[in-house]
């Protein structure tokens, strides 16, 4: 078995175990939606965010949530990677 790393419902980082002969499909998959919850999370963040009164310590907190979610693109773009990757191989 081996690990990977998925966010749970509050977007903490857990190991799930995976057995073996799950396929790549399966794992850019669950990528994808790890990358989906992370830009999510950036959305409502940063709504709580604008309701509070403008401030540098606000302005860095956008910065550092913006940073965030090009996480979340740059994994959705990953897992669409995989996916191409993995329907190539079937094809090849």
């Amino acid at each position: 078995m081996r690990e990977q790393h998925l966010l749970d419902r509050d977007g903490r980082l857990v190991a799930a175990r995976l057995d073996q002969e799950l396929e790549v499909g399966t794992l850019a998959l669950a990528a994808k939606k790890a990358g989906g919850q992370v830009r999510r999370r950036y959305q409502d963040r940063l709504a709580d965010l604008y309701e509070s009164e403008l401030s540098t310590e606000v302005m860095k907190a956008r910065d550092l949530l913006r940073r965030l979610d090009v996480v979340g693109l740059r994994l959705n773009e990953a897992a669409d990677a995989l996916a191409d990757a993995a329907v190539k191989r079937s094809e090849g």
